[in-house]
């Protein structure tokens, strides 16, 4: 599951992933991209994973297609999480 952390800044995007993200949870990032291309800047997403085991296979290809299209719109990713955590792909 993937959780908007609320944030004051105009141009950062919070999120924490537990679980298996799905295309629903991908979804949820794609108005806040956005709003933050609209207001003519370029976006910072700050990714934190907590227990996260990875991506279904829809959620895998929903974000493909989002980073794809998006490549050139992210300033800066942060990814954080633990240092022994396993990030898997679906299995195929």
């Amino acid at each position: 599951m993937l959780h908007i952390i609320e944030l004051e800044e105009k141009n950062i995007v919070a999120t924490k992933a537990t679980g298996t993200l799905g295309k629903e949870d991908i979804e949820k990032i794609h108005p806040l991209i956005h709003a933050i291309l609209d207001k003519g800047m370029k976006v910072r997403w700050y990714f934190e994973m907590e227990d996260f085991t990875g991506w279904d296979f829809p959620g895998l290809w929903e974000d493909l297609k989002m980073d794809t299209a998006h490549a050139k719109d992210y300033e800066k990713i942060a990814m954080v999480g633990e240092k022994n955590g396993r990030i898997g792909l679906p299995n195929l």
